[in-house]
């Protein structure tokens, strides 16, 4: 299945979130993405858009960028 055009979901509260399905990134900052953790969506690092690779959510103690192939929807 391809998620490269895979929109964040939309809850009713207005916030953006997705689903980690298999993360296979490394590193102490992505702790805490762990199969199927939801994650709301926060703002990219400066220089860097939501959306074209991945989607970036809050790791630890920093954002993160988690790729469509990495995620699923709710």
């Amino acid at each position: 299945m391809e998620f490269s055009n895979q929109e964040p979901i939309d809850l009713k509260d207005g916030k953006k979130r997705i689903q980690i399905k298999d993360c296979h990134a490394f590193g102490p900052q992505f702790k805490n993405l762990t199969e199927n953790s939801i994650h709301e969506l926060v703002d990219p690092p400066e220089d860097y858009k939501q959306g074209d690779r991945g989607f970036w959510v809050q790791g630890v103690g920093e954002p993160v960028l988690v790729l469509h192939s990495e995620l699923t929807e709710l």
